[in-house]
């Protein structure tokens, strides 16, 4: 998006649908708005061909937004295609009370494997650093979906006061076809600093 002259936190959701959200990535984007949460679920329930993942980055929450969210994932039948993350354990553990369907997930270094594990509140692993064989079959030995911490593209929308979006890579997609990617990414985003990385760590 192109920088408004205050946070977005101040402004209303009238306010933000005036904003380009398209022309810091190309002017054929030029003019395209934010969507609010509620329309980016129901494009991606209306047009998701294969396995989808929707990382809703929750922050900022209020206990009203946190039944708004769960209540829209619900309403759209994805709650096996989402999680949440970025929250603390204690919002998590009020969504996973909302509708214990309702995923979580969060960035965890190989050392944080095990006792994350061990509290069983996470759904999906982002993990931060690349794992052993063993650690891939482990988790998904115990049902949890194990996926790449790399924040590809940060596209900037603001979907619902508090939650962005994010990408993130599967485990199991080759290293040819992230190669692929990352290069068709890093030509379309050249000079804009939109694409970053996660450093490994742990």
């Amino acid at each position: 998006i192109r920088s408004p002259s205050r946070s977005i936190r101040d402004m209303t959701l009238a306010e933000l649908k005036r904003l380009d959200a398209g022309g810091w990535f190309d002017d054929a984007f030029a003019g395209e708005r934010i969507p609010t949460l509620e329309e980016t679920l129901s494009l991606v329930a209306q047009r998701k061909r294969g396995p989808t993942i929707i990382a809703l980055n929750v922050k900022h929450v209020t206990r009203e937004g946190e039944a708004e969210l769960v209540g829209l994932v619900e309403k759209y039948k994805l709650l096996s295609d989402s999680f949440a993350f970025d929250q603390s354990d204690e919002m998590s553990r009020r969504l996973k009370k909302l509708n214990p369907a309702f995923r979580i997930g969060q960035n965890v270094n190989r050392k944080s494997i095990d006792a994350r594990l061990e509290e069983n509140l996470l759904d999906c692993f982002l993990l931060t650093a690349t794992p052993t064989a063993e650690e891939v079959s482990r988790l998904h030995a115990r049902g949890k979906q194990v996926l790449f911490n790399y924040g590809l593209v940060s596209v900037g929308l603001v979907i619902m006061a508090g939650v962005g979006l994010w990408v993130f890579w599967p485990y199991d997609m080759s290293r040819q076809r992230h190669a692929e990617i990352r290069r068709s990414l890093d030509e379309r985003t050249a000079g804009t600093n939109q694409v970053t990385e996660q450093p490994d760590v742990g």
